[in-house]
């Protein structure tokens, strides 16, 4: 799934896509980490590929511009420009594939096994123990003790897949993480995300499990904390 984001990525940078998949694509990689990792491998990629090219050429020997000579020059030139894209990908391999120790790649998370659509809804592509899956977002604007306005739309979170059947969270600026055990993620239903507007406060809410939690911005992963205040369920049990 990985690759089939990278050739989509590639895509969207050679200006093969039509408006609507540069759009959607674009997106994406404002508010997607995964895709927002792999578009800066790729422009990392391209440019040191670029760059390359420009070294063999300033490095090429100042030979005669006759003819007989012209072959001999873009040979040095491409031999050069290869043998530095060669060393280039090699680092980027070693920078961006696991460890190999004592012979065997060693990952700190399980492996995480791409799923099909009849296996898990919603599931819009995964990465080892990384996926991205698309959930309800509601927003409740609260006035006089009654749901004024109800906006719902979908949004795309971050699930990192661990052994600890405990879900934790982390929210950004542009977007939502969970980290949950692959038998807890099965056994669950979809989350729904609820911005809850009441007054002049705005809570963030996440209903994970049949509970409701209360979420917000930190800057590391913290447990989830279930709702404590009472006055706050009526509404969201009436979220659709």
């Amino acid at each position: 799934m990985k690759d089939n984001i990278f050739d989509l990525i590639d895509q969207y940078a050679n200006g093969e896509l039509n408006e609507r998949q540069s759009t959607e694509v674009e997106a994406k990689i404002n508010s997607d980490p995964e895709y927002k990792r792999l578009w800066d491998y790729h422009q990392t990629l391209r440019s040191a590929i670029s760059h390359s090219k420009l070294t063999a050429e300033a490095q090429a020997p100042n030979v005669s511009r006759q003819s007989s000579s012209a072959e001999p020059r873009q040979l040095w030139i491409k031999l050069t420009a290869a043998a530095s894209v060669i060393a280039l990908i090699g680092l980027l391999l070693y920078l961006f594939l696991p460890r190999i120790d004592d012979g065997t790649l060693v990952k700190k998370d399980p492996e995480w096994e791409s799923p099909t659509t009849d296996e898990e809804e919603g599931i819009i592509g995964s990465s080892g123990n990384r996926l991205q899956q698309e959930i309800s977002y509601t927003e409740l604007k609260i006035e006089d003790d009654k749901i004024a306005a109800q906006k719902s739309a979908r949004r795309t979170i971050t699930i990192i897949v661990t052994e600890d059947k405990n879900t934790s969270y982390q929210l950004y600026e542009k977007g939502l993480e969970l980290q949950t055990s692959k038998s807890t993620l099965k056994q669950a239903e979809a989350p729904h995300w609820v911005l809850l507007q009441k007054g002049s406060e705005e809570q963030q809410c996440l209903r994970w499990q049949g509970k409701w939690y209360l979420i917000s911005y930190r800057e590391e992963i913290q447990a989830l904390e279930e709702i404590q205040d009472a006055s706050l369920l009526p509404y969201l049990e009436k979220v659709e």
